[in-house]
């Protein structure tokens, strides 16, 4: 079973599905005890059954959990939620680079300064031994 939108488990309020995929759900959730709005993201029931899927997951909790970056999202937690291993993170503020080039070409001072700051990110991914397989235009903020 997926958790159910409106219920609260282990102090967190599910409020909407944000991203569904064969590899992961991710929902914005809020924090009850923070009053933080934050994502959580799970297996899939399908994929928690998976040895594999669920080392994966684990990595990227690890992995994430190392890394402190002012252009990477920030890894909050992770723990058992209803007998499922998930993590949070930040909810970013800004547009996607995908939803801010619908709104035409950006000048070259801001596309050089995203630029950087991408740059700056997959250092810091690199220096963990990190490679970021998902790097598109939605996975930058």
């Amino acid at each position: 079973m997926e958790f159910e939108l409106g219920r609260t488990y282990s102090g967190y309020k599910f409020l909407d599905i944000v991203e569904r995929s064969r590899h992961v759900v991710q929902y914005r959730v809020q924090n009850t005890l923070t009053q933080r709005l934050e994502n959580l993201r799970a297996l899939p029931l399908a994929a928690a059954k998976d040895p594999d899927a669920a080392d994966r997951f684990l990595r990227e909790v690890r992995i994430r959990a190392r890394l402190s970056h002012p252009h990477i999202v920030t890894f909050y937690t992770a723990l058992p939620v209803d007998g499922r291993m998930v993590m949070t993170t930040e909810i970013p503020e800004s547009l996607s680079l995908a939803e801010r080039l619908k709104l035409g070409p950006l000048p070259w001072q801001d596309a050089l300064a995203i630029t950087r700051q991408l740059l700056g990110a997959l250092s810091c991914l690199h220096q963990q031994s990190m490679l970021h397989c998902g790097l598109t235009p939605e996975s930058v903020f």
